[in-house]
């Protein structure tokens, strides 16, 4: 994963992209671990999120080396207190306590036509 991840930011930093932004949803979540703890990649990753971060430990989280918003849900560890400890790049943490697995933004078209 680390090869794709590397051998895209290449193709598009060759077409003048200097920054990218991520964002994950479960099991993708991961993804964005993988790609903001590695020393390489972060520093292209000017900003970085995930809503439901399924596989994602607090250790894992712990190791982000980029600004990110977390959003987990109850399923997941409360990752809120991160917040306390790292102050190095801005962090944003809220835990959906009342919000279970697999949720996400929704858009009921009836309420914005």
């Amino acid at each position: 994963m680390k090869l794709d991840l590397e051998n895209i930011m290449t193709y598009y930093k060759t077409r003048g992209v200097k920054r990218f932004g991520m964002f994950g949803f479960c099991w993708g979540c991961k993804m964005i671990v993988y790609a903001t703890t590695d020393e390489k990649l972060s520093s292209s990753i000017k900003a970085a999120g995930f809503l439901h971060p399924s596989r994602v430990t607090l250790e894992d989280a712990d190791l982000i080396k980029s600004p990110m918003i977390l959003m987990p849900s109850n399923d997941e560890p409360d990752m809120v207190s991160l917040i306390n400890r790292r102050t190095n790049f801005l962090l944003f943490a809220s835990l959906y306590a009342d919000i279970t697995n697999n949720f996400s933004v929704l858009f009921i078209t009836d309420s914005i036509l």
